[in-house]
């Protein structure tokens, strides 16, 4: 703790001067105290690095889905090498050359009824020693093609490098494997005959430290340093935490139609801004305007998912406001009737208080509805006025703003008082913790796709045990690697089929002492049984298949590392992608469901409590780690699950 008795005023911060907070001073400090803000600094300064490199690569994403081939081309160092399947370039120039031809169509800008944009997911982002180099792994999924043309879709692995110049991160390096790709009417194929593991940047034991915190790297004094100015930039950490963590909660609560918990998210003179429809005010507006969709609860066979992508958040310096860009990629409609996806671009406002964020300004421009049936390329319509039992309170034109600079650096957060330093640094180190979840979220979609059960079962504590689907838990790593290779197989070098498991959308809460923490997360996973497989089964008949779940995982921090204490998945949908989610039975999805194989008469460690298999067109109990958010509405199903009757 800095010893009050021998600080000396050294001078006023004037960049605070425009602030309405209180004036803060920056203080002389003994030689023990500065070592300790400078290892905090730089530890500070390790964990907005990892944020600053996902936010480029979003960044990347929204510039391409709406044409800015310049801004895009902009977040790429001068000497930047791609390569996207068997096109390579090197230099920005020819990149941004690339974005307009082979995106663009030639065209500046995207052309009217188009789509292209990149779902980037469950990034796995590691830190180099000097902390001013990185590399980083996503999952990437994309809708494309355009009206009265062709509609497709494509999915794969980015591995990328970055580097920090002048104070800012590129991408230096930015590798696109395809994995999967195919028109719209037939659904994905492999993208190529055999499909090897695309190799990894990491070992399994990165993963759960993905940037070096702590002596082992050299923290310098830099002077100017306060407690105050950091504890303000570790808020400033927490505060983009939790607003997404209520914009991904948000998500979950309109999947279920759980409108009175929607509501509660906003602040009571909130509204939501919609394009083509108008605005809807307060608490009253908000709930007629989701009662356009139906009265509040799901309905046998009804699906209304609602799926968060690319989130990219800035809180204003004075910590009370905030915003955030991204794109809801929607699978709605009903079995037995019709069924539609829809593509949503939305820029919200947030505000704090009585300490709490909440929503302020939701505002929302739906792109593209189109019929399952269909697709894109066939059909695209429009946002539909309500009737007047829903109309908005204002029919004024609404239109979404335009993005702003989704890559700058976000506004430096004002001076807080932060308490002592081994505080700040439990604080900081919850906030890394998000970042370790959705590293380890990232390995454990990324080892299931390629069969890499030993590492796999490395991402798990000691006792920690994983949720072998539709059978129970497997505990202690040697179990898990075991159980799960003589279930699934090893790799196979020359495969052909191919599953992607693509998680997104973290809802991540950390304990207090930061050494524990859960996170939800959704899995949207493709499959592809090839039609042709050796044995006939009958899961070869298939063809290409989707999957969708949640994620509520428990993660532990053991022996120096973030591990995987529990992985618990309720499976909600097995489509069959030829009718999606319109022609299942009651009992189609567990008909669906892999089987257990060779290991049906093995023992598990401890057996499921929720939903065995997926009960679509049933309602699953659908399970939550927290509470509201804001109002701290408690769910109908709080984990820890207990036993239940089959949905």
């Amino acid at each position: 703790m800095i010893n009050q008795s021998r600080r000396e005023v050294l001078t006023t911060l004037t960049a605070l001067a425009a602030l309405s907070a209180p004036v803060a001073r920056a203080v002389a400090a003994t030689p023990a105290d500065a070592a300790q803000l400078a290892s905090l600094a730089r530890d500070i300064d390790r964990v907005e690095s990892v944020r600053a490199i996902k936010r480029v690569e979003i960044a990347w994403a929204h510039y391409v889905d709406v044409g800015d081939w310049d801004a895009a081309a902009a977040l790429f160092t001068e000497d930047a090498e791609l390569a996207h399947a068997d096109d390579h370039f090197i230099g920005r120039p020819n990149l941004r050359a690339y974005f307009q031809r082979m995106i663009g169509k030639g065209t500046v800008g995207l052309p009217a009824n188009m789509v292209h944009t990149p779902f980037m997911m469950a990034p796995i982002i590691t830190l180099s020693d000097d902390g001013n180099h990185a590399k980083g792994r996503w999952h990437a999924f994309s809708m494309r093609g355009a009206l009265n043309g062709d509609a497709s879709w494509q999915g794969g692995i980015f591995e990328c490098e970055y580097v920090r110049r002048d104070g800012a991160w590129k991408i230096s390096r930015q590798i696109f494997s395809p994995m999967l790709l195919g028109a719209y009417e037939n659904g994905w194929r492999p993208f190529r005959p055999q499909l090897p593991i695309v190799p990894y940047h990491f070992q399994p034991g990165d993963i759960g430290k993905p940037f070096p915190l702590g002596p082992e790297v050299p923290a310098l004094p830099s002077p100017g340093l306060s407690v105050e100015l950091l504890a303000g930039r570790i808020q400033g950490l927490r505060d983009e935490d939790e607003i997404r963590n209520l914009q991904n909660a948000y998500g979950y609560y309109v999947d279920r139609k759980m409108w009175d918990d929607v509501v509660d998210l906003f602040s009571t003179d909130g509204s939501v801004e919609i394009a083509g429809i108008g605005t809807y005010r307060g608490h009253k507006g908000i709930r007629r305007n989701l009662e356009r969709f139906g009265p509040a609860g799901l309905r046998y066979g009804e699906v209304n998912d609602r799926i968060q992508h690319d989130l990219i958040i800035e809180v204003a310096a004075d910590g009370e406001h905030a915003r955030a860009r991204g794109i809801e990629l929607g699978m709605i409609g009903e079995d037995n009737a019709r069924a539609w996806w829809t593509f949503t671009r939305f820029d919200n406002l947030f505000v704090k208080r009585d300490g709490r964020w909440r929503v302020q300004n939701m505002r929302n421009a739906m792109y593209l509805k189109t019929d399952y049936d269909k697709g894109w390329a066939k059909d695209w319509q429009s946002e539909v006025l309500p009737s007047a039992d829903f109309a908005p309170d204002d029919t004024s034109d609404v239109t979404l703003p335009p993005l702003w600079p989704l890559d700058r650096k976000p506004p430096a957060p004002r001076p807080r008082d932060g308490g002592d330093i081994e505080r700040l640094r439990v604080s900081l180190n919850i906030a890394a913790a998000y970042d370790s979840a959705e590293n380890l979220n990232g390995g454990y979609g990324q080892y299931l796709d390629d069969n890499q059960w030993d590492e796999l079962a490395s991402l798990f504590a000691g006792q920690g045990e994983r949720d072998s689907a539709g059978g129970g838990f497997i505990r202690t790593p040697a179990r898990i690697a075991s159980f799960s290779r003589q279930r699934y197989g090893s790799y196979n070098p020359q495969r052909t089929s191919l599953i992607m498991h693509m998680l997104t959308q973290p809802v991540v809460h950390v304990s207090a002492d930061g050494q524990r923490s859960q996170a939800r997360s959704r899995l949207f996973q493709t499959v592809i049984v090839p039609v042709d497989r050796e044995g006939g089964s009958a899961a070869a008949s298939r063809g290409p298949m989707f999957v969708t779940g949640v994620y509520e995982n428990d993660i532990v921090f053991e022996d120096g590392a973030w591990k995987f204490k529990r992985a618990d998945v309720d499976h909600l949908i097995y489509a069959p992608y030829s009718t999606g989610w319109t022609q299942i039975s009651d009992d189609g999805s567990r008909r669906n469901s892999p089987s257990l194989g060779n290991v049906a008469d093995a023992t598990f460690d401890a057996y499921n409590t929720g939903d065995i298999y997926p009960a679509f067109p049933r309602l699953p109990h659908m399970w939550f780690h927290y509470r509201n958010p804001v109002s701290g509405r408690m769910p109908q199903y709080l984990i820890p699950k207990y036993i239940l009757p089959q949905p």
